[in-house]
């Protein structure tokens, strides 16, 4: 018997075990640095893809295969298509010299033998992630053996077995059973894969599925190997609500069109109950006994563990477990089974037990162990697109609507996105998980102050929020004007102008069935709302949707997640872009920092200062102090190191507080300006500033040999090139360098000038239609003027 299948028949409640896995015959095994376990989560999740990647390239044969025991046995198909699939899933490109070997090993080697089912099924998942020119006729071909394949009579109708009825398997002496969730769970995998893929499926072939699902989940909402069985357990009810998903999103979703509809699916329900109560990581919950009863049985260990050590599998087919866990999680956008945080929880599992070689000890064999688990990691950290906003009150109408978005995004920018549903009442740094948080109902939104401000927090720190108004009454629109005011009331909506980035960024929007409303705060968008055109069931209809000419409403979401990430590669999940202060770091200094209130737009971002403070009290120890003052009000003693000023539009200072601020200035102060968002007409009121106050002195180019650059004598950081935003490389000269000036009175800077934005760069986000730095520049640019302000301004 194989060691790929060994974990079903392990699963299936068998006792037969597996052999040695052979050698490769390529690259010798490399030995990755060990994980950094004091880092991020999300950061050891990347040293952990990175290890697993270079030890399956390792392993690859000469032929193109991962094979077991007996090369180019036609069960090695299967194997090779998982490797291959996790390797994609990783970023692995199709054209690589390995798995373009791999793919010439698929094409050519003929499938058949007891355990046709998942081999045809793992290679059409894997053709169904290649381009059309690559994969070519390939995949409609495994498509036809699947839909074949599957039990059309009788009480297991809707389900697969280990190959198709009718075939001869006397070959290999195994009697097929009537229908097992195994195989069914990957027969339907292979034909889902094919469907994302764009290949027509019947909506009968659906319906067969969910039925033979439905029809065997147990009593307590789980299911067991078996049709009828009672014995519920882990992998298979994972892949039993999986699987449900599917059927819903083919089924069901359409019946949400209709406001009044809600769409109840009890056998889903019931399913996602069973995971968050039965939750485990390393042991199949159901079949296996926890590891506190299991110690002392290490048969498993004695067979896979081959002599390495520490080996904590403890249970059977663990890691298919948590690919299925995976599943559910990103079909579902639950951020948790029950009180569970699915992914950290299983991905510090994974981290903790991976071996110094990269692989994971596993039934059946590491190549299939690792596989599954790059594969639970790799879609399980992509990024989240959207996450939708739960709240008291209608706000799941269209339940696929959000899952709809990130399918589409998938597929047309050729990178895995998820998306997740988030509660009003999630914390902070689960609010920015997403650059989009994403609401809609027919109803008036009706939040609680606290909650409101956690919604203003979450965008000031640069999210954006897309809000729908469903149906055709205006009650939720009008809802989101009212809490636009609540929360910004200097600012108010107004159309989204016809020559917004939003609209040019990609994908054509002709033919928008609403006219989008946006709130600005003069830097970027702060909300974005459909007011009308129902475009949550346009999402929700369109689901599968291939041309964005067709679906305006898909290319409009689709160019605001490119204007969310500044048309660059979007942040992995747990990636966060907001710092927080470290309580155990002791200040060793502190530097106040006044910034000046004035009759303009003077604080579009006023969480920038905030993280920078906690920038410079984490990696500096400085307690940063920051003061908003008016000249005219406040006087500007010497103890403020350095005053900012900045605006998204024309300003002019009275003379009572021009002349407090020369004061300032001339008794050693230094004034520092930033266009906000590279504003022309703020640049230009504060040149005129300049005049007034310093006709005589013009502003000069900052060399680039000035402390504020060099970090000589001050504590910072050299800086000799500098990044810009997308939006600025195309209206700026091109250069590498920071293109600060400053004003000089007797041989003495007193202001600073920046014509491209620092400030919405010091909140930390990538967003487009911003002239101005990175947000790296950003930070580095104003801590080394910082620093230097506060070491005296020499």
């Amino acid at each position: 018997m194989r060691r790929f299948f060994i974990g079903i028949i392990i699963a299936a409640g068998l006792t037969q075990v597996g052999y040695a896995q052979s050698a490769p015959a390529t690259m010798p095994t490399p030995t990755p640095a060990m994980i950094d376990r004091s880092a991020p989560l999300s950061k050891q999740v990347d040293q952990a893809i990175d290890k697993g990647v270079a030890f399956l390239l390792s392993q690859q044969h000469e032929d193109g295969s991962w094979a077991g025991v007996e090369l180019n046995d036609q069960q090695d198909v299967g194997r090779t298509a998982l490797v291959g699939l996790a390797l994609l899933s990783c970023g692995e490109s199709h054209q690589s010299p390995q798995l373009a070997k791999a793919i010439q090993y698929l094409k050519k080697v003929r499938i058949g033998g007891a355990y046709a089912t998942y081999t045809y099924a793992l290679r059409a998942a894997f053709y169904a992630q290649l381009p059309e020119s690559v994969r070519k006729k390939e995949l409609p071909a495994d498509l036809q053996w699947l839909q074949s394949a599957m039990i059309k009579q009788g009480s297991v109708s809707g389900m697969y077995t280990y190959s198709r009825t009718g075939d001869q398997n006397a070959q290999r002496g195994f009697r097929p059973w009537g229908g097992d969730y195994s195989n069914s769970q990957y027969g339907v995998l292979g034909v889902w894969y094919s469907s994302m893929a764009g290949l027509e499926i019947s909506n009968n072939y659906w319906r067969l599925v969910e039925n033979a699902w439905q029809k065997g989940q147990a009593n307590d909402g789980g299911w067991g190997y078996f049709f009828g069985s009672q014995n519920s357990y882990s992998s298979m009810t994972a892949a039993g609500a999986a699987t449900l998903y599917i059927t819903n999103d083919y089924l069901h979703s359409q019946q949400e069109m209709d406001l009044r509809h809600v769409n109840s699916n009890p056998s889903l329900e019931r399913a996602i109950k069973w995971l968050g109560n039965n939750f485990s990581i390393d042991y199949n919950n159901g079949k296996d006994q926890p590891p506190q009863a299991a110690q002392g049985n290490d048969l498993l260990n004695n067979i896979f563990g081959g002599g390495r050590a520490p080996v904590r599998i403890i249970g059977t087919w663990i890691h298919y477990m948590l690919f299925g866990y995976e599943r559910v999680g990103e079909a579902s956008g639950l951020t948790r089974f029950g009180t569970h945080k699915w992914f950290d929880e299983c991905a510090d599992f994974l981290i903790q037990t991976q071996n110094p070689d990269g692989s994971w000890t596993s039934d059946p064999d590491e190549y299939v162990g690792s596989a599954y688990c790059l594969l639970f990691l790799s879609r399980g950290r992509s990024p989240v697109a959207v996450q939708k906003l739960q709240f008291n009150g209608r706000w799941d109408n269209r339940s696929r609507d959000a899952a709809a978005i990130t399918r589409w995004l998938t597929k047309e920018t050729e990178r895995h996105t998820n998306w997740q549903i988030v509660p009003v009442e999630a914390s902070d740094a689960e609010l920015r998980q997403a650059p989009i948080l994403y609401v809609a109902s027919d109803r008036p939104l009706v939040l609680r102050e606290a909650e409101k401000q956690r919604l203003k927090t979450y965008i000031d720190q640069g999210g954006i929020l897309l809000a729908v108004n469903e149906g055709t009454t205006k009650e939720f629109a009008d809802s989101i004007v009212k809490l636009a005011h609540d929360i910004y009331p200097a600012y108010e909506f107004g159309d989204l102008p016809t020559d917004h980035p939003i609209y040019g960024e990609n994908f054509p929007v002709k033919g928008l069935p609403t006219n989008p409303r946006a709130l600005s705060n003069g830097v970027r968008e702060l909300m974005i709302l459909l007011p009308t055109g129902d475009m949550s069931w346009k999402f929700q209809q369109g689901a599968a949707t291939i041309s964005p000419t067709s679906s305006p409403a898909f290319g409009f979401v689709g160019n605001l997640y490119l204007y969310m990430n500044d048309k660059s590669n979007p942040r992995f999940k747990g990636d966060d872009t907001w710092i927080e202060a470290d309580p155990r770091v002791q200040d060793q200094k502190e530097i106040q920092v006044a910034r000046l209130k004035i009759n303009a737009n003077w604080n579009p971002e006023p969480l920038g200062w905030a993280r920078l403070a906690n920038m410079l009290h984490n990696n500096d120890q400085i307690k940063l102090t920051v003061l908003e003052v008016d000249p005219e009000i406040n006087s500007l003693p010497n103890s403020i190191s350095l005053i900012h000023l900045t605006a998204t539009n024309s300003f002019d200072l009275s003379q009572i507080q021009q002349n407090i601020l020369k004061q300032y200035l001339d008794g050693g102060g230094v004034l520092f300006f930033d266009a906000a968002g590279g504003s022309t007409a703020a640049q230009l009121s504060f040149e005129t500033l300049l005049i007034k106050m310093y006709p005589l002195e013009k502003l000069k180019t900052l060399p680039i040999d000035h402390p504020i650059y060099t970090g000589l004598g001050t504590g910072g950081s050299r800086i000799e090139q500098a990044t810009y935003r997308h939006y600025a490389m195309d209206r700026l000269a091109k250069t590498t360098l920071p293109r600060l000036r400053v004003l000089e009175v007797n041989g003495k800077v007193v202001a600073i000038d920046s014509s491209e934005d620092l400030s919405a760069g010091l909140v930390g986000y990538n967003i487009d239609g911003v002239v101005g730095y990175s947000p790296a520049s950003s930070e580095a640019i104003v801590r080394n003027i910082l620093l230097w302000a506060g070491a005296g301004r020499q």
